[in-house]
């Protein structure tokens, strides 16, 4: 067998590769991983242990991908896939059919929380548990060996026993830990192979050479009995796959069982669990020296072997505790929980068992939790239906624990606080790989994520030892603490979990003690000093600008860690750094790999010790970063999670109903960049470029009077407006939310917007971010007065956006979008939002980036599903629509009955009934009635109010949506003619999962699941909507023309029917430049790949042409233009091959001739 250091993720996919031959895929997190190593395999000529290459083929969704494989495993072909959460269940009608046709198939599943009162990203099993009754068998492995493992034994015994599997390890917390592990090579899969079985199969297989039919329809007098008839294969399948693992551990592979006992041989408290949370309870089990307790692990939980359970139990055994990873409403008990009870009262065992609750949605579970579970056993009055890991203080189900309980520590635990697109991850995931290198060392590596995009914080665990490590859970006594950006230090206490003697590495600028004073929390300073800690500063940005990689410090950070941590194996560590460089980051081309590699040469001439303040050890308050705002929501709810104490919430505080208050983005002040823009008011036009780009509304232009600047600082500087010249124009900046993306620069024609260090001193001894922190308090609840002048990107820099400091990328394509449709209509806005990056960006607890204005006017925000958006949005219009007008009918029906004052502004509402302003105004008025009346009818009106004002009904999402997985729906929605807006922001790819072709990905770009190059086009989605003559379509580019993009959306907004607005939206897996991106934009047009055109049916009725082209004939180098990218650049740099950037161009070319035909024939028609 191999040693490999990888993830569980890779591991699977490494065993599926080997032993299938038909893959179907669909990317969705945390099982995506899976499918891009297979296409990476299968792109690089990879063969099976058949001597094949896997045929990959990525589907339009995971309801697709389930009927592929049923058609593929039908017609002989050994299939698989991989999936998690809501995927899984959109594969459930069709594994039902497989398990029943007894199909050898293997479903991979990361499995993951499903999203019910909101949408969670990590590991629960709730969407395994809904498949448990298809049929598959289901098999639980608990970290990456196992994982490796069983997927083998799936596929090995599916084909033995002809009973497909579901095989499925924790999201995140399994699939992607990073360990030492052990994968056997092609020779001995072969010898374990059983190919007698295989043959059989494919023996019986569907084809007319042997005609027979499958999938009919069977009536009640013979249904019953062809249920029935598989009971002996499932009964038997235990006995087949704890033959396959044998067969394996003779091979050298670790001895499994499909069930497994750890403690004593006469212990009377025993857990039962599945997954990764049975190595915890494992762990506590080995290293607690108790003679009570024992621990059983279900690996294989379909079909249950209850036979095989109650003989692993000890005979002293008293209690039970079932710990489930799931939570069904209305249920007497989880399924492992009631599974095991039918067990022990089928066995009539006198045994108590109890169940509990763990982990949900990738709640952290430790042996301190393992700990409690078994004292609640032990106790005389034990808690049946608890809960473990929070603090439940409404249904009182929690048991307590005590968070300081470790387990002896038996390895080195280390922790890198990252940035989002930093590169920390990355170098994390290297540092372990490189460690586990090392003679004897075994690792274990996982990250947590926030929900933010780039920008976003990130914590990377590392354990090293000369040993196994099996401890799915994070560390409380680290040996050192790496912090890769230098505000963390003033927002979180990131010595918390330090142990006694600790280091602590820094990235910053300063590097003596006064100013590590200056900076960081006292909390921090505190336990350093209590801890006696090292601390070593090195200034990795500096570094970084120097070598022109600016921003990306993570590998510069490694070279320090492993220089301070790993001195004498360094020359091994720095040589395989640079072994890691060149492989990682030759696909961005060799300026970027040699900028890196002369980055950390002589990395030891950087690194600075500070010395710990003994002073320290007398602090006593909190810093002023870390006080309160006396707003409850904020003080009792946002702040806890955004200081990083989340976990500790009780259930009172959060909301019962997933419902998130909007306009609390304004309270992250992440303050995460290093540069902050500088405004020069003399050089400014005034032209509104800056704020309209900005992908944060961060800039906002303000028109103010000289009484509003009275008190203003002396460092708040105006200008005289040239739109008014009694008004003075500001611009507003907010340094804290800024993420120095540089589009505000290079998009000022003036050179009046410049990136500076927010660090530099001023003025009056001020720095340039205490400076604009000031200004942005003075100014940010002034209102700006807007100019009468016609609504284009001049007026709406005065516009509030309703749309504000989002956790979105750096230099972000879509967001500049969102802001100015919430610029817009933003005060009678309703989004539905498909799942991708806009839904998580703008919809992620515990803050909103939607706002309301100072009247609570403001944009209502809600996401389904990925799969159903359409359908979603749709019926919100419909129940808009039908609320409004059933109350109309209402009003005009008993008008009589109201009082005369009411009478008359009913009257006023009834004329104006589509004129939003107008009802607006009677809406406050009612609103503020504040009349008490017994008549009925009045009641019924000022308990409805709601209906009195139209409503903006706009569907948004992205090409992974409108192009893919809610094509059908969205097509519906063409159809149907309601007054339904759509917004579809087209980064040619699946962004949200990390850069997936989807069918808007372009010909020849060269992205996950297109390894080897997309070789057919882009999908054309305005035509499909073209077709329907009744809907408006508009294809837009924001950054190539700002008043086109304006037209587009007031349009669309003012038409009765359907409109669909297609915005290009550079993304950074495009592989560009972000803080060009407004550049290339205008490039994309010029030179003919992305055109410019509205379809308006209005104009119909006018005569006229309802076709507007608004992009010219190409006038640049279409080729040049796709080298730019290196989607594109990669495809061509490996095959030297422009034959497909040809095909793209002409491609483009006809359709901007059939555009311009178009326009000709409708000319002669409606002209």
């Amino acid at each position: 067998m191999k040693r490999e250091i990888i993830d569980a993720n890779t591991a699977v996919a490494k065993a599926s590769y080997k032993l299938s031959e038909m893959s179907f895929i669909y990317p969705i997190t945390p099982s995506t991983t899976m499918a891009e190593v297979c296409d990476e395999m299968a792109t690089a000529g990879e063969k099976n242990i058949f001597g094949n290459v896997v045929d990959i083929t990525e589907m339009q969704s995971e309801a697709g991908v389930a009927g592929a494989i049923h058609g593929s495993a039908l017609s002989g072909s050994v299939s698989t896939t991989f999936t998690s959460s809501q995927g899984l269940l959109l594969m459930l009608p069709n594994m039902y059919k497989i398990a029943g046709e007894m199909l050898p198939v293997v479903i991979n599943v990361a499995s993951r929380s499903l999203a019910s009162h909101s949408l969670n990203i990590f590991c629960d099993h709730s969407d395994v548990m809904s498949a448990r009754q298809t049929g598959f068998a289901m098999l639980a492995s608990s970290n990456p060996q196992e994982s490796y493992d069983f997927a083998v034994a799936s596929f090995l015994t599916s084909i033995k026993t002809r009973i497909p599997f579901l095989h499925f390890f924790d999201g995140f917390r399994t699939s992607h830990e990073i360990s030492t592990i052990n994968t056997f090579d092609d020779e001995e899969l072969k010898k374990i192979y059983p190919y007698a079985a295989l043959f059989e199969y494919k023996n019986r297989c569907l084809t007319p050479n042997n005609p027979k039919q499958f999938g009919t329809n069977e009536t009640s007098d013979i249904f019953f009995q062809s249920r029935e008839k598989s009971n002996l294969q499932y009964k038997n399948l235990a006995i087949e796959l704890q033959k396959t693992f044998d067969e394996m551990a003779s091979l050298g592979a670790k001895k499994h069982k499909i069930m497994e006992y750890v403690g004593d041989a006469n212990a009377k408290y025993v857990i039962c669990v599945m997954a990764s949370g049975a190595d915890t309870v494992f762990d506590y089990v080995k290293n607690a020296k108790d003679s009570e307790i024992g621990a059983i692990k279900i690996n294989l939980f379909r079909p249950f072997d209850a036979e095989y359970f109650v003989n692993l139990l000890p005979k002293t055994i008293e209690k039970i505790a079932v710990l489930d990873r799931t939570k069904e409403q209305g249920s007497l008990g989880e399924p492992l929980y009631l599974d095991i009870c039918t067990a022990v009262h089928e066995n009539k065992l006198n045994i108590e068992v109890v169940g509990g609750r763990y982990g949900l949605g990738g709640k952290e579970f430790n042996p301190a939790m393992c700990k409690a579970v078994f004292e609640n056993l032990k106790s005389q009055s034990t808690k049946n239906h608890f809960t473990i890991g929070i603090n439940d203080d409404v249904s009182h189900t929690s048991l307590e624990y005590d968070r300081h309980y470790t387990t002896p520590k038996k390895c080195k635990d280390y922790l890198i606080f990252g940035l989002g697109s930093d590169g920390s991850v990355s170098s994390a995931k290297n540092i372990t790989k490189i460690l586990g290198s090392i003679k004897d060392n075994f690792v274990s590596g996982y990250s947590l994520y926030d929900s933010k995009k780039s920008g976003g914080l990130t914590r990377s665990y590392i354990s090293v030892s000369k040993t196994e490590i099996n401890k799915p859970y994070l560390s409380n006594s680290l040996d050192a603490i790496v912090v890769n950006n230098p505000s963390f230090l003033a927002r979180y206490n990131v010595a918390k979990d330090l142990k006694q003697n600790g280091i602590l590495i820094i990235n910053a600028s300063y590097c003596s003690t006064q100013e590590f004073n200056d900076y960081v929390l006292n909390t921090t300073k505190k336990l350093l000093a209590e801890k006696n800690a090292t601390i070593y500063s090195i200034d990795a940005n500096k570094i970084a600008n120097k070598n022109k990689i600016t921003g990306k410090i993570s590998t510069i950070m490694q070279m320090a860690f492993l220089k301070i941590e790993e001195n004498d194996n360094f020359e091994f560590c720095e040589q395989e750094t640079r072994s890691l460089i060149e492989k990682s980051f030759t696909k961005k081309g060799k300026e970027i790999v040699e900028n890196n590699l002369n980055a950390i040469k002589d990395i030891e001439n950087y690194i600075i010790e500070i010395k710990v303040d003994k002073n320290w050890l007398k602090i006593q308050d909190q810093n002023a970063q870390n006080q309160k705002l006396n707003n409850s929501h904020f003080d009792e709810y946002i702040k806890p999670i955004l200081d990083l104490n989340g976990e500790e919430l009780p259930v009172s505080k959060v909301n019962m109903f997933g419902e998130n208050k909007i306009g609390t983005s304004k309270f992250e002040k992440r303050n995460v960049a290093d540069f902050v823009p500088k405004w020069t008011p003399e050089k400014c036009v005034e032209c509104g470029k800056c704020t309209f780009v900005c992908p944060h509304a961060v800039l906002r232009a303000k028109l103010l009077n000289d009484k509003n600047l009275k008190n203003a600082h002396d460092t708040l500087k105006t200008k005289k407006s040239v739109l008014n010249k009694e008004l003075n124009f500001y611009l507003e900046i907010s340094p804290e939310d800024c993420l120095a993306c540089g589009l505000c620069e290079n998009v000022c024609p003036t050179g009046a917007i410049k990136l500076e260090n927010k660090q530099q001193i001023i003025e009056a001894g001020k720095t340039l971010l205490e400076c604009e922190k000031e200004n942005y308090e003075f100014t940010k609840d002034l209102k700006s007065a807007v100019p009468n002048i016609p609504i284009s990107p001049l007026k709406t820099q005065f516009l509030k956006p309703y749309f504000e400091y989002s956790g979105a990328c750096a230099g972000c394509g879509e967001t500049p979008y969102i802001k100015l449709l919430t610029q817009l209509f933003g005060n009678r806005l309703l989004i539905a939002n498909a799942t991708g990056c806009s839904s998580i960006y703008g919809g992620s607890a515990p803050t909103c980036p939607y706002s309301k204005d100072e009247l609570g006017f403001g944009t209502a925000w809600a996401n389904s599903l990925f799969e159903d958006n359409a359908e979603f949005g749709l019926g919100i219009e419909k129940s808009v629509k039908n609320k409004r007008d059933n109350f109309k009918a209402y009003v005009e029906h008993n008008f009589k009955k109201f009082n005369e004052n009411l009478q008359k502004t009913l009257q006023k509402w009834l004329k104006n009934y589509e004129n939003y302003e107008i009802c607006k105004e009677i809406y406050l008025e009612l609103k503020n009635y504040n009349v008490i009346t017994k008549n009925e009818f009045e009641n019924f009106l000022f308990k409805n109010l709601d209906c009195l004002t139209p409503k903006s009904v706009w569907l948004v999402g992205g090409d992974g949506w409108a192009y893919d997985i809610d094509f059908g729906g969205l097509d519906h929605v063409f159809a149907s003619g309601e007054n339904v807006n759509i917004l579809v922001l087209d980064t040619e790819l699946y962004s949200n999962t990390g850069g997936q072709k989807s069918k808007a990905s372009p010909m020849a770009s060269t992205i996950k699941f297109a390894s080897n190059g997309k070789k057919t086009g882009k999908k054309n989605l305005a035509l499909s909507a073209l077709q329907y003559k009744n809907v408006y379509v508009a294809q837009v580019c924001l950054g190539a023309d700002m008043n086109q993009v304006v037209k587009a959306f007031t349009e669309a907004e003012n038409y009765n029917g359907v409109s669909i607005i297609i915005a290009y939206a550079p993304c950074i897996n495009h592989g560009i430049d972000m803080s060009k991106n407004i550049q290339h934009q205008i490039d994309a047009v010029k030179c003919g790949y992305w055109h410019l055109y509205r379809y308006n049916p209005s104009l119909i009725l006018e005569g006229k042409n309802p076709l507007t082209i608004d992009s010219a004939k190409p006038t640049t180098n279409f080729e040049e233009h796709l080298m730019s990218e290196r989607r594109f650049a990669n495809y061509y740099e490996k095959t030297h091959d422009i034959t497909l950037f040809e095909k793209s161009k002409k491609e483009k070319d006809e359709f901007y001739e059939f555009l311009q035909n178009y326009q000709k024939m409708l000319g002669k028609k409606y002209n």
